[in-house]
């Protein structure tokens, strides 16, 4: 079996070729819909069929014919034309006028798009924009109506072309504006009129120029090329003009007369072969072509082409003179096969004459006929097919990723017509937790979900808080939530809000997946940045993590990541939709930051269910909560004389009666507590400030916060916190407690807190803090001891935060000093004169892991230090110090380093009680021990449940195991609550 020569073939290979789209191959014909069929008939006339001629038509038909009354698609006239072509397997390509010049005459152009390309009709669509150029719309605007148009045409038929039409070489400037609006991949060439481009090549190298550098796989088409004359004259001028076009990117289009169409086809069917092949040019200097006239070297002096036929390995020179005579052929051929003279026009075949070969130096000399029409010199005339098989080197190319988001476009509109409605079950769940040693909060709620082209609304079926099961009247919960952004990455739209960059492939999910990175062109906007990945063979999102910047307070970041699953099919076609969220939102509360955990997900979907519209409304009619998707975000949907309305203001306050009883060892008697818990989210009316209170009789807390000070990343908040009850401030050594040295004590503190948001997830913060000590002798204080100082102390201190991926790291360091400070104590070793100034600096980490929202564990490890403390600045395990445990009082028990690690397990129980299981665990050792780490544990047990007249209890039980020196300190500890929600 013969092979082609190994050094061509490996250049051939490796070379970049082009391959014209199948469509545009052979022969093409333009005929208009209000004119009678022109192709057919000859085709009839000529008795051949498209299995003898390569042939396609471009029937040109304006939006009026389709479209008489506007909205009403009457495509009656086209049926018949395309039942014509259609049953003899003729490609087709549609040239449509009409194109819309503004965009707000979008939508109504995609639904005649959508009606039209769902008969799959034609292979091609070309649009003829509107003209002349300096009348076109800007190219921004035209460039979002092209991309939907090519959304709308492949979203029906994703194998369907896209051609922009009616253009002439003098819009190259305006062309390359519009390439410059990434139109690229939505469009498979450009056509330009055959007027605007007479001499075929030689006039669209600009053209060719531009899309080589913006899309070099885009074919140029001209359409209307007119070839005027007699038939014969008119099949010679169509023949020249398509081996002219032959190894290129350009497609002629021809207008030929009815009578002269017969001829044409004749030509055309004689060169069959050559015509639906790859044909590539060959270097002329390479090959070594020489051409003889007379003896006198003719090459420059005829007009030719040497041409490869990839397909079938054979060398062709095509050749034209302008006398008729006899011509010399030299070049490098391997084959040394005696080649053959074809004739198109006259359907004849010859062999050369004087044909040599020399084996040695591989060159073919042979002596043909020379004429004023097209003449092809084949080289393997009548081969064998081992030709056929030709041997590929191929690799793995990437497309573009221009190219990979209108493909996903295309999926998604095709999907889109497919969807009308859905409805589905989507469990989903918060949890959060205000402080390391808080229990936490855990919210769950099941509903129902129902989505249309008019929107998204939730029906929810039930409420779980902390483990207890509520029904309609459950405690209000304000709608937190980050802006909603209305232009999200993929989406066609006008404006372009995005860039994209190709990360590569990546398997997700079982998918082999293109990962395209997306960041927002204007950071003034809440957009999002992240990475998509979407499925190397549907084109449809996998997965989406995406972070949002430019938030609204009280949200400070807010990251997701979505992810997508085939829900069912239509039609062979798997539909992908949203399935499962995990949100993770950092909100600005009292001041602090707060991880808020989210996740939602959905299943048993029900896709364009007929009882849709019933069971929506069915839903509508409860006493159910309801939400609705609006542009403004997520809203109550409440009802209103008996009719469902989006609650225009979202709640923003949450307040709550307050009573419960602390129990501590360091207190003389259970404390008793009676007040309101509020927060304000619009505190004075302002969206930019919030207002925290706890005050419970004998204890008050407050914070004011200023979310956007300062720009868009600066806080200010106000702390105060103060208790009527004093302590009891103890003190032990080795044999005990010393009673004659027993104090007590009363703390008010207030606060000022700069902070500035790093980044979405890092957050640091300037702190000053005001604490004012008053102090007092206790009955078992000895006559003598020097009462220390009622004094104010002045601290200032940076803090560090970063949280991300549910992990939450902070650390941070203070410097205090003493506003008075003297001698204190029996005047033995109590006072250090050192210790007015003094440093306390911490770090902590902290992770929870969440189990079907039935088991909750939350990690802690945290390390506590500093210089210069004594008895009134060490660390002790305060009910709201950030260093609590279980079980030990706040009091009595200190250190001035302390490592600790704390965890926590909750699950439900019967939907009715949350069980919380703590254990603490530190070292710690004192100044006046400064060798000796004592081990300290904490344990503990809290129950939430749901109690009468819709009220919230939690009661909280700690039992630490204190080192002995510490016995008659007490370990036990308690704080029962009940909150009652207004």
């Amino acid at each position: 079996m013969k092979r082609a020569p190994f050094l061509l073939a490996v250049t051939l290979a490796l070379l970049p070729q082009t391959v014209q789209a199948s469509v545009f191959r052979g022969l093409g014909v333009t005929e208009t819909l209000r004119g009678e069929p022109i192709l057919a008939p000859a085709l009839d006339a000529a008795r051949l069929t498209p299995l003898h001629v390569p042939v396609f038509v471009r029937v040109q038909l304006t939006r009026q014919e389709i479209e008489p009354t506007p909205g009403q698609l009457d495509l009656s006239p086209l049926e018949a034309r395309m039942r014509l072509y259609g049953g003899r397997g003729i490609p087709v390509v549609l040239a449509l006028s009409g194109f819309p010049v503004k965009p707000e005459d979008a939508e109504s152009w995609r639904l005649l798009l959508r009606g039209l390309v769902q008969r799959r009709w034609a292979k091609a669509y070309e649009f003829a924009l509107p003209g002349p150029v300096e009348a076109r719309p800007d190219p921004k605007d035209l460039a979002y109506l092209l991309k939907l148009s090519a959304v709308a045409v492949r979203g029906e038929d994703k194998d369907a072309l896209v051609i922009a039409g009616d253009l002439t070489l003098g819009d190259l400037p305006w062309l390359e504006r519009l390439f410059g609006e990434d139109v690229a991949a939505y469009l498979d060439g450009v056509a330009v009129t055959a007027a605007s481009a007479p001499a075929g090549a030689s006039d669209l190298a600009p053209l060719a120029g531009l899309l080589e550098r913006e899309d070099a796989s885009a074919e140029i088409l001209i359409s209307g090329h007119e070839t005027p004359g007699e038939p014969a004259m008119a099949a010679q001028g169509v023949l020249e003009r398509q081996l002219a076009d032959l190894a290129g990117k350009l497609t002629t289009i021809h207008s030929v007369s009815p009578a002269s169409l017969p001829r044409v086809l004749a030509a055309a069917a004689s060169i069959k072969d050559v015509l639906t092949s790859e044909v590539v040019t060959l270097d002329e200097k390479t090959a070594g072509l020489k051409l003889t006239l007379d003896g006198q070297e003719v090459t420059d002096r005829i007009r030719h082409r040497l041409l490869y036929n990839a397909t079938s390995f054979a060398t062709y020179l095509i050749y034209q003179g302008e006398a008729v005579g006899r011509v010399s052929v030299e070049l490098a051929e391997s084959t040394g096969k005696p080649p053959v003279v074809r004739d198109p026009l006259r359907a004849t075949q010859e062999a050369a004459k004087a044909f040599a070969w020399n084996p040695d130096t591989k060159r073919s000399r042979a002596e043909v006929p020379l004429a004023d029409r097209p003449l092809l010199l084949d080289f393997n005339y009548g081969g064998d097919a081992g030709y056929t098989a030709r041997a590929e080197v191929s690799g793995s190319i990437l497309p573009t990723v221009a190219e990979i988001i209108a493909r996903h476009q295309q999926a998604q509109s095709a999907q889109d017509a497919i969807v009308q409605s859905y409805l589905a079950d989507a469990r989903m769940e918060q949890h959060f937790r205000p402080s390391p040693t808080d229990a936490g909060y855990d919210v769950v709620t099941e509903n129902r979900f129902y989505f249309d082209s008019s929107g998204a609304e939730w029906e929810e079926l039930s409420f779980t808080l902390n483990g207890s099961k509520w029904g309609p009247k459950r405690p209000p919960i304000p709608l937190l939530q980050p802006e909603k952004v209305l232009s999200l990455p993929l989406d066609l739209r006008l404006n372009k809000d995005y860039t994209y960059r190709l990360g590569g492939e990546e398997r997700v999910q079982n998918r082999d997946c293109y990962a395209v990175r997306f960041d927002p062109l204007d950071d003034t906007r809440s957009l999002y940045r992240g990475t998509v990945w979407i499925d190397k063979e549907t084109y449809h999102k996998v997965k989406v993590q995406a972070v949002q910047n430019h938030l609204s307070p009280p949200v400070v970041s807010n990251e997701e990541i979505q992810t997508f699953s085939p829900q069912g099919s239509t039609a062979g076609r798997a539909l992908w939709l949203f399935s499962h969220l995990k949100g993770r939102q950092i909100m600005l509360v009292a001041g602090r930051n707060l991880l808020v955990e989210r996740e939602v997900a959905f299943s048993n979907f029900r896709i364009n269910a007929p009882d849709f519209e019933a069971l929506r409304a069915a839903s509508r009619a409860t006493d159910h909560v309801m939400y609705r998707d609006t542009d403004q975000g997520l809203r109550y949907f409440v009802k209103k004389e008996g009719q469902r309305v989006v609650q225009d203001r979202p709640t923003t306050k949450a307040k709550a009666l307050a009573v419960g009883t602390i129990i501590d060892p360091s207190y003389d008697y259970p404390l008793p507590m009676l007040g309101l818990n509020y927060l304000d989210f619009e505190f004075l009316g302002r969206k930019d400030s919030q207002l925290a209170v706890l005050y419970a009789g004998i204890l008050a807390l407050v914070n004011v916060q200023r979310p956007k000070l300062i720009g868009e990343h600066t806080d200010a908040s106000f702390d105060l916190f103060a208790i009527a009850v004093a302590s009891n401030d103890k003190v032990y050594d080795g044999a005990g407690e010393r009673e004659r040295d027993r104090l007590k004590g009363r703390p008010f503190s207030l606060g000022l807190n700069l902070g500035h948001q790093l980044t979405d997830f890092q957050k640091l913060t300037l702190s000053y803090q005001f604490r004012y000590d008053a102090f007092g002798l206790d009955d078992a204080t000895t006559p003598g001891f020097r009462l220390p100082e009622s004094t104010a102390t002045h601290g200032f201190g940076l803090a560090y935060e970063w949280r991300r991926a549910g992990y939450s790291l902070t650390s941070s360091g203070y410097a205090y000093r003493r506003g008075s400070w003297s001698a204190w104590g029996d005047g033995t070793t109590d006072f250090d004169p050192d210790t007015r100034n003094y440093e306390k600096y911490a770090a902590s980490l902290s992770k929870d892991f969440f189990f079907q929202a039935v088991h909750k564990i939350h990690l802690n490890a945290a390390y506590f230090g500093g210089r210069h403390l004594d008895r009134f600045s060490t660390y002790q395990f305060g009910l709201f110090d950030e260093n609590r445990m279980h079980g030990v009082p706040s009091s009595g028990v200190r250190f001035s380093e302390l490592a600790m690690v704390r965890a926590q397990y909750s699950f439900n129980l019967f939907d009715q009680y949350r069980l919380d299981l703590f254990l603490d665990q530190a070292l710690g050792r004192a100044p006046e021990r400064a060798k000796d780490w004592q081990n300290i544990t904490g344990t503990g047990i809290s129950v939430n449940l749901r109690g009468p007249w819709h009220t919230m209890i939690r009661a909280d039980l700690g039992k630490s195991f204190l080192p002995d020196l510490y016995a008659g300190s007490g370990t036990f500890t308690a704080q029962i609550m009940v909150l009652k929600p207004l």
